[in-house]
């Protein structure tokens, strides 16, 4: 046969191919027999290329909705916002049972609203919907909806309304989504001014941080989170209502560890804040957090003592710290040769650089071998969070000097020398 427009023809030698065969039977075999392939072509045309037209018929929907008003309050990010949207049915047909049904951007979440009474017999929809009962061709229904908005960053985003109804013969149906502009504040910030820091290494201190919110918020925390070796002892300080571009001032107690050094940890602050019906976060900002050194002390003087003596040493302690203590005890570790019926000394309040005496009553042991023996001196005082606290062990040197003789014995021999004289200058006269 003629082929036209044929551009060219090869054909192939005869090749056997093998094809399989199955037999069934009670013991399955399988057998292959080979078949001639006598004629293969390879053809190749020419291409042609035109256009055909194909009529599309698109059937409009019997209810159409055109957006006539929207009204939008509080739409900003990281917050919850309501949208008032009004619609007008320019269809030719009415919507009974109608439900206005908003479609959201990614990172908002429209709310279920409490619509009015609805009929036994209505739609039902998985989404967020508002009740608006019959809408007539020409008439206007408003549709209130809250929006939870999870994004941060402001712009105009785009929603869509569209209705579901029931249409004349009972069905279900709903109308092309209606696209409309909304625009969306920054999400809420702030900015830190300051954190002081009177936390100490071992101990619970107050940490003032000093920030300025970018809006204004209402029943605004502040959260601090920390992490070993500090720990927040009071996370959460409420500001109640603030203002945008206010200084605001919170207030944490935190504790640092017997593991902390005298350096500057990271922590995080954020805002929380209501907007209305609820809770928000702002996003965490990093501060430092410093922990300064142990309260030191600077013990001064070597008092002496003779062995086998008892008698009251004094010592000058310096506070070298960088506050105040008060209520504070001086308390001397008592080891041999020594011993004492009362090893504590009362110090009372101390200022940085301040320095006090503090007296001990002690009794040294006869045997004792004269030399200077260094004892521990701890402090327990009342830090700048009236706390209880005990200093790190500072060495009081004490001199333990040689026995002193009787007294008892050296009045005998002072009588005996003074006789000795006596009968001497009597001997001299004669």
């Amino acid at each position: 046969d003629r082929i036209d427009d044929l551009a060219y023809l090869d054909t192939y030698s005869p090749q056997l191919f093998p094809v399989q065969k199955t037999v069934q039977n009670s013991n399955e075999t399988i057998t292959y027999e080979y078949e001639v392939l006598t004629e293969r072509y390879k053809l190749r045309y020419k291409e042609e290329s035109g256009d055909i037209t194909i009529p599309v018929y698109i059937e409009e929907r019997e209810v159409r909705l055109e957006v006539v008003n929207v009204s939008a309050e509080n739409m900003v990010g990281k917050s919850k916002g309501k949208l008032v949207v009004e619609v007008r049915n320019v269809g030719e047909k009415t919507a009974k049972n109608a439900h206005l049904v908003l479609e959201t951007p990614s990172g908002f979440k429209a709310m279920q609203m409490p619509t009015p009474t609805m009929p036994a017999r209505s739609v039902s929809t998985s989404l967020p919907a508002y009740y608006v009962g019959e809408l007539r061709p020409n008439e206007v229904a408003k549709a209130i909806f809250y929006v939870r908005i999870d994004t941060k960053d402001e712009g105009n985003y785009t929603f869509k309304v569209k209705a579901v109804y029931l249409d004349e013969y009972g069905n279900i149906a709903e109308s092309d989504p209606v696209p409309f502009g909304v625009y969306v504040s920054k999400a809420p910030d702030f900015v830190v001014k300051s954190v002081e820091s009177k936390v100490f290494v071992n101990a619970k201190g107050g940490v003032v941080v000093a920030l300025v919110p970018s809006t204004d918020l209402y029943d605004a925390c502040v959260y601090l989170t920390t992490k070993p070796p500090l720990s927040v002892l009071s996370a959460e300080y409420y500001l109640g209502d603030v203002q945008a571009g206010k200084e605001y001032t919170a207030v944490f107690k935190v504790q640092a560890s017997d593991e902390a050094k005298p350096v500057t940890y990271p922590a995080e602050i954020k805002l929380k804040y209501r907007s209305m019906d609820e809770y928000f976060y702002t996003d965490a900002k990093s501060i430092g957090i410093k922990v300064n050194p142990k309260m030191k002390f600077e013990v001064y003087n070597i008092p002496k003592i003779a062995a086998g003596s008892e008698g009251i040493v004094t010592f000058t302690i310096k506070n070298v710290g960088n506050f105040t203590i008060r209520e504070a005890t001086g308390r001397l570790t008592i080891t041999d040769p020594f011993s004492s019926s009362d090893d504590t000394a009362y110090i009372g309040t101390l200022k940085p650089g301040q320095t006090a005496e503090i007296k001990f009553r002690l009794s040294v042991d006869a045997d004792a071998t004269p030399k200077k023996y260094g004892l521990n001196l701890e402090v327990k005082y009342k830090d700048l969070e009236d706390e209880w606290a005990i200093s790190e062990p500072t060495k009081a040197v004490i001199e333990v000097t040689p026995p002193k003789p009787p007294y008892g014995a050296i009045a005998v021999v002072a009588i005996i020398a003074i006789v000795a004289v006596a009968y001497y200058l009597r001997r001299l006269k004669k």
